[in-house]
Formats: structure tokens, C-alpha cells, sequence
């Protein structure tokens, strides 16, 4: 009996110790999720009090949410139109499969046309005038990588590139620029490249597009400028009339002979002086874009004498553009073959 209750006594000590050994460990876990608890509790009140210093409401996040999907749908309609604009003007693309693996996207900026902002929304016709077919060259890094792009790129249609390393433009000379605000005020002549925003890693290239022409409020203004002995520079009027120092003037300019049903433009030739004049009516402009005669890209303008007005044919895009666009500088430098006919 003796020996039956020692050997209970020694199991329930037995019991005991692990019982408190059970107990301090739960002490410990006790402690450790205490401290938890309280950090839990301090971190809810810090963002209830920040939460109340952002005066959150919850009709607010509402209102936001519908003016988020007003945006969205916005944004929407906007693409839509975008892809509708550029389906119209394939110009306006320029798509292109990387040439080599792991490409660096960021050596090609993009076409002309959408690297630049305008500073005055009224003198976009004259600044698409002057730059001509120029807008729609693609600007490159280098010629490496505009040989990468025209050998491997797929490119979906012919695009002129413009190589940043190689490219070299002129600005108009600051004295020149003064000389022309002095003689017709600061407010009627402006320089197109000081009329366009972009990024100075561009300037090499907007240069050659924009650097040589003075943008000129009007006909008057852009004589007096372009055939002044000491300027002789080319000035594009807000309308788009071009006045060139070689001579040439083109653009609905009323002061040459025009075709009396089809208000054209017309060549007129005198020879030897004399009164009797011969008459031409341009018809069609075949011109060419690129740096050099092997390569870049032919396009045509073509007047419809039944429409009475001028078709851009390029490759299968067949759009209708003003006349203004056709008599434009860009036509004048890139035109290679006109065709005439007799009025």
C-alpha cells in the first residue's frame, strides 16, 4: 500500500513539473501576443488618426469612382478616334518589329510629326508648310540603328530616317532674327524653330526641319522679310503662302495668273520680253523623300479636274489635301517631276 502511493506521489510531482513547465511557456506566448496585441492596437489608433486627417468619406470614394469611369470611357472614345485618325492617314503610323533581340525601343524617338507641341495653335499651317514631308521622317539615334530598322524592322510601309549623329541643321543667326524684328516688329516675325516645343536631345533634327524659314503674319510682312538685302531668308505666311529669296512664291498668292474656272495656280512663261504669255496650269507633282537619291520613298499629288481639287497618292493610301500643301516648300524640294498642261 506504502509502495502503490509513493509511486503516485512521484507521478503527480512528475505531472506537476510539466504541468508548470506548460505554464511558463504559456506565460511566455501570453506575454509575446500581449505585446502584439498592443502594437496592433497603437498601429489602428495611428491610422484612424491619419484616416481622420484625410477627411475620408465614403460617398467620396463613390463620386471618384463614377469620375474615374467617366475618364476611363473618355480615354476610350479618344484611342478610338486616334485609330480612326491614323487608319485615314497611314502617314501618321510608324510600326516597326524589333530588329535584334533585347532592342533598345529608346534609340528610335519617333516621327517628326509627334515629337513636337506648338506654342501658337494658329500658326500650324505654317509650320506644316514649312516642314513639308519632313513630318512624317522617323528620328533615330544613328544610322546603325537606321539600318537595323531598315533591314530587319518589317517596316509596314517606306519611311525616311533621320539619324541624330549624322544629321546637320542651321538655325537663322540671332543678328539675321534682329534685323527682321526690327523691320516689321517682333509680333509679326518669328523664327518656326522658336514656334516648336520638344526635347533637347531633338535639336540636331528640328533644326534641319524648322531651322531656315521665318513664320511672317501675313503677305506683306513676309516680303518686306524674305527680299530685304540683308536677311534673304524664306518666310511662311499664317495662311501658308510661301515667299522664297531665289524668286519663288507659292501658295494662294492672288498677284499670279490664275485659272479663271479652277482658281489654280498657273506657270506663266515670257520669252524674249515680249507680251505674248503661255499658260500652264500644274496638274501633278511626283515627289521624292529621303537623304539620298538610293533611297527614301515616292509620293504623287494629283489634281481631279472634276472634283476640282488635289489627291495625296502613297503606296495604297489615297487621301484628299488642301492646295496649299501641294505649293508648299516641301514640294519645291522634294518635287521630282511636275507635270503641266496647257490652259
Amino acid at each position: 500500500m506504502t509502495k502503490q502511493a509513493e509511486m503516485k506521489l512521484k507521478h503527480s510531482k512528475e505531472e506537476l513539473k510539466k504541468k508548470e513547465q506548460e505554464m511558463k511557456c504559456t506565460s511566455a506566448e501570453y506575454t509575446k501576443d500581449k505585446s502584439f496585441l498592443d502594437r496592433m492596437e497603437k498601429e489602428v489608433k495611428n491610422l484612424e488618426t491619419q484616416l481622420g486627417k484625410l477627411d475620408y468619406d465614403d460617398s467620396k470614394v463613390e463620386e471618384l469612382e463614377g469620375e474615374r469611369r467617366l475618364l476611363n470611357n473618355q480615354i476610350m472614345n479618344l484611342q478610338e478616334k486616334v485609330e480612326h485618325l491614323e487608319s485615314r492617314y497611314p502617314q501618321l503610323c510608324f510600326n516597326y518589329k524589333d530588329p535584334e533581340k533585347n532592342f533598345n525601343h529608346s534609340l528610335v524617338k519617333g516621327l517628326v510629326c509627334k515629337l513636337v507641341k506648338l506654342r501658337d495653335p494658329t500658326t500650324a499651317t505654317a509650320l506644316e508648310v514649312t516642314a513639308g514631308g519632313k513630318l512624317y521622317n522617323v528620328i533615330v539615334d544613328s544610322e546603325v540603328t537606321g539600318k537595323k530598322l531598315l533591314q530587319n524592322g518589317q517596316l509596314q510601309r517606306r519611311v525616311t530616317i533621320i539619324p541624330l549623329n549624322k544629321i546637320t541643321g542651321r538655325s537663322i543667326d540671332a543678328h539675321i532674327v534682329k534685323q527682321a524684328e526690327n523691320l516689321v516688329g517682333k509680333e509679326n516675325v518669328q523664327t518656326a524653330l522658336s514656334l516648336v516645343c520638344y526635347d533637347h536631345d531633338l535639336h540636331k533634327a528640328m533644326e534641319w526641319v524648322f531651322g531656315s524659314s521665318f513664320i511672317c503674319h501675313d503677305m506683306d510682312v513676309a516680303k518686306q522679310v524674305t527680299f530685304n538685302k540683308n536677311i534673304m531668308r524664306k518666310s511662311v505666311t499664317l495662311d501658308g503662302d510661301v515667299f522664297d529669296p531665289a524668286g519663288t512664291l507659292t501658295g494662294e498668292m492672288p498677284d499670279l495668273p490664275q485659272d479663271d474656272e479652277k482658281g489654280q495656280n498657273s506657270l506663266v512663261i515670257e520669252e524674249n520680253g515680249e507680251s505674248d504669255r503661255h499658260t500652264y496650269c500644274l496638274i501633278s507633282v511626283i515627289s521624292h523623300f529621303g537623304l539620298t537619291t538610293n533611297t527614301g520613298h515616292y509620293v504623287a499629288d494629283v489634281f481631279n479636274c472634276e472634283e476640282d481639287s488635289w489627291f495625296h497618292y502613297d503606296d495604297e493610301c489615297v487621301v484628299k489635301i488642301p492646295e496649299t500643301v501641294v505649293f508648299a516648300e516641301g514640294r519645291q524640294k522634294n518635287g521630282y517631276i511636275f507635270f503641266y498642261m496647257h490652259k
